[in-house]
């Protein structure tokens, strides 16, 4: 999938996962977290270009007008980048592993409070990329298993994802009874 479908089911999945949990109103974190955590597995990719997550952090900084740091935080995910090339790591390799939502999600468990709301939140939109991500015929590795679909990344994965991302926000709205 593209960035602009992961970013959409991340974040629809964030919103039913709040109204699932009755917690719409003070979901800030938790869907800040999701739209992270829908783009971090893709900074495996190689460094040499921005990932996915450094140019929407770059756009959300420019916008809130705090330039400085969004220039900050994709500097160090650039760094992180380049580390990770070094220690070998390849896109879709461990990143792209369930292991990753998992152990977030188990930090926010731990952590409570916002904090733990924007944890909880990465691993959902990590979920999210994921699933979007194992629709494609690079597929994912789901505990050892390769998961591999039918969608092209460039076409009906991106489509697919936004109907399970619409789908999401329909029963998100069905279940707060509006």
């Amino acid at each position: 999938m593209r960035s602009g479908a992961h970013l959409y089911l991340a974040t629809t999945s964030g919103v039913f996962l709040a109204s699932l949990m009755g917690r719409v109103g003070e979901a800030g974190p938790l869907l800040v977290g999701a739209a992270v955590g829908g783009l971090l597995p893709d900074i495996d990719l190689p460094p040499h270009a921005a990932s996915p997550l450094e140019r929407w952090i770059a756009r959300a900084a420019r916008r809130a007008r705090v330039p400085a740091l969004g220039w900050a935080v994709t500097v160090a995910i650039r760094l992180l980048r380049v580390v990770l090339a070094m220690l070998g790591t390849r896109h879709r390799g461990w990143l792209h592993s369930p292991l990753v939502p998992l152990g977030l999600a188990a930090s926010g468990l731990a952590a409570g409070g916002p904090a733990g709301w924007m944890l909880l939140g990465m691993a959902v939109g990590a979920f999210s990329h994921l699933l979007g991500d194992s629709l494609t015929p690079g597929g994912v590795s789901w505990f050892g298993r390769r998961v591999r679909g039918p969608f092209r990344t460039d076409g009906a994965a991106d489509a697919v994802g936004f109907l399970a991302g619409s789908l999401l926000l329909f029963l998100a709205v069905a279940m707060r009874g509006g």
